[in-house]
């Protein structure tokens, strides 16, 4: 009788516990899913910006705007909207205006155009 009952609380405890683990791994992936949302602002260094913008210029150098949001003190501050200068070709573009948000997979960015400034 009691190695029934023993049986019987210990299933109870398993099913309790697989039922909790689910529970905490579903409320986890759903928090991590609204933190992640794609084309969000997202904040990066001015380094990452300008080598990001590098990829397609000869040159790039790219300041943070304070003002439409930062975080950190200096010299590891970050933003999400930068202000940029290009060189491609012996042509120049400066005060090109990029907004950074997040990428569609976790982790990664991408700059998106706000306004592109003159080029000369």
């Amino acid at each position: 009788m009691f190695q029934l009952i023993d049986k019987k609380l210990f299933l109870a405890g398993i099913v309790a516990m697989i039922v909790i683990g689910c529970g905490l791994y579903a409320q986890s992936a759903s928090a991590q899913a609204r933190a992640w949302t794609p084309g969000t602002s997202y904040y990066i260094s001015e380094e990452d910006a300008s080598s990001f913008i590098e990829r397609r210029f000869d040159w790039a150098y790219c300041s943070g705007i304070p003002r439409f949001g930062h975080q950190g003190e200096f010299p590891y501050e970050e933003f999400h909207v930068f202000d940029c200068d290009t060189k491609l070709n012996g042509s120049y573009c400066t005060d090109w205006r990029v907004r950074a948000v997040k990428g569609s997979r976790y982790g990664y960015f991408r700059l998106r155009n706000v306004r592109l400034g003159d080029c000369f």
